[in-house]
Parts: C-alpha cells; sequence; structure tokens
C-alpha cells in the first residue's frame, strides 16, 4: 500500500508539470499525448532536419520519446513525415514536408452517475476472480480518485479501468464485469479518444516560418540563375546551385512574391521548367514599350531606344526593362545595340496602304501596299504594325518586310549533305537546298551553333546574288566575323557562336539553290549529327515561277572562296607533291546522285589570279631591259649610218669622217687645195659648191678665200 502511494504522489507531481497546452477535448485530469495520423511515418526530433527546425532545447515541450513535438507559437503540434503521407506540407526547408499530427486522450468517463442505479463494481466475480486493485479512504475527492487510476499501473493484475469514489473512499479497478448492489456511487471508465487540431476548434495548424506567402497583390517569384544551398554541404561549404529542375526548388529573384517560403534569412520558392529565371547578371529590354511619363512622345519604342523623347541619344540608349530579368528602382535603365531584348511572339506584318522613302531610292514614292519593282527591287513595304514577325529596322515609322506572295508555300528539297576531308582531317561539310521549277529572288538562311573556329560559306548557282547579315544578328556578341565579299561567317578561335545568325539573300535574275559550305578545325564522322545542331532554316520571301530544272555542281564557288575549298579538293589525292593544286572549271554537267567530287578533268591554278600578275611584271621588266640594253648601244648604230653615207666611189673608203680622224683631215685637206687651184685658174668660184650641214669647227687654220 505505501509503495503505491509513493507511485501515486510521483504521477501527480508529473501531471502538475507544463507539458502541453490545453486543448477543449482534455480534462484536468487527463493525459494528452500526439501521434503521427495513421498511415504516416515521422521521424525522430534528433535527426539533423529536425534541428533545423528548432526541435530541440527549450524549443521541445512534448516529451523526446514522441516523434511529434510544438515549438513557442505553435497553434498545434506536428512532426517531420518521412514517405508518403495522407497529407502533408511544405516546411521552411525544401522538400522537406510536414503534417499535423493527432491528439490522443486518455481520461475517465462516467458509464453512470447518481441518482440513477449505479451500483459498484464488486470486488470479485461469483467466480471468485478478484476486479479491485485498491481502496484509498485518503483520497477526499472524485478529481483525486480519477487522476489515481490514470496513473495506476500494476503489471500483475492490470491497468486501472474503473474508479469509484464513494463513502469518502476510492475504489480502483481492472475489470468490472459484475456489480456489488450494496454500495451505489458514480462509476468512471478509463477512455482512449484520438482527436484532430480541426476537433479542438484549430483552423490552422501550419507552424510558425513554415507559412507560403500567399498573398494576391505580389508577384510572381522568379529564380535566380544560380545561388547557394545553405541546406547541403559541399566539402565543408554551402553547395552552389544552378538548376531549378535538379531539386524542384530555387532561390527567389525578387522577395517578397507569391508561392515564396523563409528559412531563417533564405528565401526560395518551388519551381518547375516553366518558372521564370532572372538574369541578374543582366538585364534586358522589352521587346516594345511606352513611358508616356519620361515624355509625352516616348510612345511605340522597340528595345533600345535612341530618341532624344524618351531622353536618350546616340551615344546613349534607354529602354524599358523585363522584370524577369532584373529587379531595380527606376522606370528605365540604360542600353546599348548590345542589350539582349524580351522576345515575345509577334503578330504578321501589315504593309501601310500609302508611304514612300525617297531618301532611301528615288523611285519609292507614292508607293501603294507592297514596293514596286523599280523601289529598290520591290516586294517590300513599310509595315504599320511594327513590331511584328519578321520586321527590320529600328525605328516603327521606318519598320519594313518583305510582302506575302505566296512562297510560304515553296518548300526547298534538301538538305543534301556531303563531307570531305583534307590532309589535317579538318572537315568540308556541305549542305545544299534547291527549288525544283522554282526561282528565288528573296529568301533568308538561319543556323546557330557554330564552334570554335568554324565557318560558313555562302553560295548559289545565281549570277547576281548578294548576302547580307540580318540587322538582329548583327547586334549580337562580336564573337564571329561576317564578310560578305566571301560571303561567310567565321566563328572566332576559343569561343563558341552560339547565337542565331540570320542572312538575307537577294538576286535580280534569281537562284534555284543555296550552297552552304561548313568547315571544322577538326575530324566530323558523324555530320548529319552535326548539321542537326546547326539548326540550318532556308525560307523563301519572293519567287517566281520557272519551268527549268536547276543544275547544280556542288565544287562551283566564287573566286573568293577557292582559298578556303582547295584543300578539300579530291583531285589533290591523285596529283603529285610539286603539282600546284588546281581548281575545277566549271561545267554545266551535273554529278551523278551521291556523287563525291563530279569532277572536269582540266583545273586551273589555286592561285592562278594572283600568278598572272607576276608573269606581266616579269614582261614588263623585260621590256624595259630591252630598252636599257639599246639606249646603251645608240653610239653604234649611229656610226654604222654615217659610215654609210659618206663612203666614195673613187678612192673605195668605207671609213667615216666621224670614225676616222686622220682619213677626214685629208679629204678635207684635198677638197680645198682643189677650190683654191679654180679660183686660180679661172679666177671664178665654183658654180657647185659644197654646203656642210653644221660648220666644221675642229679646223681652226681652214679659211675661207
Amino acid at each position: 500500500m505505501h509503495e503505491w502511494k509513493l507511485v501515486f504522489c510521483f504521477s501527480i507531481l508529473t501531471l502538475r508539470a507544463p507539458s502541453s497546452p490545453s486543448f477543449s477535448h482534455a480534462s484536468s485530469t487527463g493525459t494528452q499525448s500526439y501521434f503521427p495520423p495513421h498511415g504516416c511515418s515521422c521521424s525522430g526530433k534528433s535527426g539533423p532536419t529536425s534541428k533545423s527546425l528548432r526541435f530541440r532545447g527549450h524549443d521541445s515541450h512534448l516529451p523526446q520519446v514522441q516523434p511529434c513535438d510544438y515549438r513557442d507559437g505553435d497553434p498545434w503540434p506536428f512532426c517531420i513525415v518521412e514517405g508518403e503521407c495522407s497529407f502533408k506540407a511544405q516546411t521552411s526547408v525544401p522538400n522537406v514536408f510536414y503534417t499535423p499530427c493527432m491528439q490522443q486522450v486518455i481520461d475517465m468517463q462516467p458509464i453512470c452517475e447518481v441518482p440513477k442505479d449505479c451500483a459498484v463494481c464488486a470486488d470479485k466475480t461469483k467466480d471468485g476472480i478478484r476486479q479491485i486493485l485498491s481502496r484509498d479512504y485518503l483520497l477526499v475527492s472524485v478529481e483525486e480518485c480519477k487522476s489515481a487510476c490514470l496513473n495506476l499501473r500494476n503489471a500483475k493484475q492490470g491497468n486501472c479501468k474503473y474508479a469509484a469514489f464513494y463513502d469518502g473512499g476510492c475504489s480502483l479497478f481492472h475489470s468490472c464485469s459484475e456489480r456489488s448492489s450494496n454500495s451505489i456511487s458514480t462509476v468512471y471508465k478509463r477512455t482512449q479518444t484520438m482527436y484532430s487540431h480541426i476537433e479542438n476548434n484549430v483552423a490552422d495548424p501550419t507552424p510558425v516560418g513554415f507559412a507560403m506567402e500567399s498573398d494576391s497583390d505580389l508577384d510572381d517569384c522568379r529564380c535566380k540563375s544560380s545561388w547557394v544551398n545553405p541546406f547541403r554541404k559541399c566539402k565543408g561549404k554551402p553547395c552552389p546551385e544552378t538548376d531549378c529542375n535538379k531539386d524542384n526548388w530555387c532561390e527567389v529573384f525578387n522577395p517578397p512574391c507569391k508561392t515564396m517560403y523563409k528559412h531563417d534569412t533564405f528565401q526560395w520558392t518551388t519551381c518547375t521548367e516553366t518558372t521564370p529565371v532572372a538574369t541578374s547578371s543582366r538585364c534586358r529590354c522589352k521587346a516594345t514599350w511606352d513611358l508616356p511619363q519620361v515624355g509625352p512622345n516616348c510612345k511605340h519604342q522597340i528595345g533600345c531606344s535612341f530618341r532624344p523623347e524618351c531622353g536618350a541619344s546616340q551615344d546613349h540608349g534607354l529602354c524599358a526593362f523585363d522584370e524577369d530579368s532584373c529587379d531595380v528602382k527606376m522606370p528605365m535603365i540604360p542600353c546599348n545595340q548590345d542589350t539582349p531584348q524580351v522576345h515575345r511572339q509577334l503578330p504578321e506584318c501589315q504593309c501601310k496602304e500609302n508611304w514612300e522613302w525617297a531618301s532611301l531610292d528615288p523611285n519609292c514614292i507614292n508607293q501603294q501596299g507592297c514596293a514596286s519593282s523599280d523601289c529598290w527591287y520591290g516586294a517590300w513595304c513599310l509595315v504599320k504594325n511594327a513590331p511584328c514577325k519578321g520586321y527590320y529596322g529600328s525605328d516603327t515609322k521606318k519598320a519594313w518586310a518583305f510582302c506575302p506572295s505566296g512562297c510560304e508555300e515553296v518548300t526547298a528539297v534538301g538538305p543534301d549533305i556531303r563531307r570531305r576531308y583534307d590532309r589535317h582531317d579538318r572537315t568540308l561539310i556541305i549542305v545544299t537546298y534547291h527549288w525544283p521549277k522554282t526561282k528565288i529572288l528573296n529568301g533568308r538562311i538561319e543556323l546557330e551553333h557554330l564552334g570554335p573556329m568554324e565557318m560558313v560559306l555562302f553560295d548559289t548557282d545565281g549570277e547576281d546574288s548578294n548576302f547580307s547579315l540580318n540587322l538582329q544578328a548583327s547586334k549580337l556578341h562580336n564573337r564571329a566575323v561576317f564578310n560578305a565579299s566571301v560571303p561567310m561567317i567565321n566563328c572566332q578561335r576559343k569561343q563558341y557562336c552560339s547565337e542565331l545568325y540570320v542572312v538575307n539573300i537577294r538576286s535580280t535574275s534569281g537562284f534555284q539553290v543555296v550552297f552552304l559550305r561548313f568547315i571544322t578545325p577538326q575530324k566530323v564522322e558523324k555530320f548529319t549529327d552535326k548539321v542537326t545542331r546547326y539548326k540550318i532554316s532556308v525560307t523563301v520571301s519572293q519567287c517566281e515561277d520557272n519551268r527549268h530544272m536547276p543544275t547544280f555542281d556542288p565544287d562551283k564557288c566564287p573566286l573568293a572562296q577557292i582559298p578556303f575549298l582547295e584543300p578539300f579538293d579530291p583531285s589533290r589525292l591523285t596529283t603529285s607533291t610539286t603539282s600546284r593544286h588546281r581548281r575545277m572549271v566549271t561545267t554545266t554537267r551535273s554529278p551523278s546522285a551521291g556523287s563525291e567530287n563530279g569532277l572536269f578533268p582540266f583545273r586551273l591554278p589555286q592561285d592562278w589570279e594572283y600568278s598572272w600578275q607576276f608573269a606581266m611584271i616579269g614582261f614588263l621588266s623585260f621590256i624595259i631591259f630591252v630598252l636599257f640594253f639599246s639606249i646603251h648601244n645608240l653610239d653604234i648604230c649611229c656610226d654604222s649610218l654615217a659610215r654609210t653615207m659618206f663612203s666614195t666611189e673613187e678612192t673605195g673608203m668605207t671609213e667615216t669622217l666621224i670614225d676616222n680622224h686622220e682619213s677626214n683631215e685629208e679629204i678635207i685637206g684635198e677638197i680645198v687645195a682643189g677650190m683654191q687651184e679654180d679660183k686660180t685658174e679661172q679666177g671664178e668660184p665654183s658654180f657647185h659648191p659644197i654646203a656642210l650641214d653644221e660648220p666644221v669647227t675642229a679646223y681652226d687654220d681652214v679659211h675661207w678665200v
């Protein structure tokens, strides 16, 4: 008896200690505890997740043996769920869930009350089986009697299940199958009942700090492009994260926002593939925007604006930014031609009914709808609903687009793909598109994902095809160089040119075949997969019917492309090492299907355009040499001529007066003497004097008489 009293007193002291909040279903004498709902498994409070949720120390209120607990301020006890559960909700830690616990109340409920016929349980049954556990006359109240039954544990006889207080005493029973009519009193039975938070008038059991932001006035959450995960360690430090889809959560870029959770100072949200990701390193301009608060005429702007109406200039652009890419406290951001722009679904372009653009072309006046053929090649127009699908230009007043011509239904045949290698294992991939019985006047080529040091050369079978880089593509990162004279796009060394490049094609006479020649610095075995990666698209914007089928030769190319393509010429494998590589002379014969060469046997040197220049220089050098040689020997020619002129028949002399000085003196002396004799004898001068073209000054002693 004394042992039972000691245990009973200790139980009374335990009950008086604070344990859990007082809910409506628990009486002052009853006991209550909390357990996970049926079918749910919860982790203990000593685990790492529970510690991160502060299930320890002074924050813990329930016994440590129970998985359920509550903290100061929590409306209802909860537990951390492991595995599946009929109901679970997100905690402040990503992918960690909780569930509200069920309340178990053990109490003494009356099964009969005085003045009704409430006979007290018999001490023994008729068969002599003992029902009574104890009887104590020291307990002075019914509440103490009920508490004594709740706290009595008897391993041999069983736990107390019934209690009766009468005649100033408290009797405790483990069963009550038979009763005694000698005593009448209220009999209490031990009961065990489960209650949920709803039955305890707790409408929202969400623990403190677990609530998700749900204010309808907040913006949708946007993910950061990269963040540090405070819930996971990598080599002792928080792990860096960049992929939302890895664990279906990310750090919030624009707090506070809808669907946001907060753990201490870390703010995060659940996410999917459609959740917008903010690029905090660089803001993007809106595709179209109006900011009348900046200026009354700052309307209908496209991307980065340089209009003074919006406070911008030619050197300093401004634009309305996209909220999904940055979060700044100003209506506009500085921008330039390289600032990325948000692309959205654009409507089809509509031509203006009446327009002109004389500064572009004097013939572009009084235009109606689509431009006439003499207005800058024709088949285009100024649009009235810019920005629209396929428009060009940054000024809405001068935005233009190609006119719809029915060519949208013209589909190219192809691609026909061929490859070649050079001796350095570089790869030439020739991609060909052609249009049977259709002549193309205007079109465009789209491609992307050029690798480092890769290039693509463009060509058609037309005679006057012009290639130009689209305006939007020219504003992309300067990782690739577009050379219109070749024409080609060359990706720079050690850089990936992943941007979309759009190349326009114009031709007055038209073309039916387009060649794209890709050159890679390494050997490519799966060349079809490589072409698929380029995402090539060829579209037509202006065309006309043509009854002739196209004949194309993949080896025919512009002269400017020969230095790039010559190393891949198959004929170099059969020529000698001393011979120069030669380029094929074009022929009208088309190569056979599946042919790798389709070559004509006669070839010109690769650099023949330079060879003829050297030949011309050599020829001119030879002419100059001959002229100098001739001038040097001019005296010999003159002597020979003089010798012929002054020769005499009488003496048979062949020497000239100029060559033989002595002979000249004798001849002149004889002539003078003869003239003197004639004057002496006749006294008259000769009727045939000798007249010299030039006076002879070499002989001062000669005097005429």
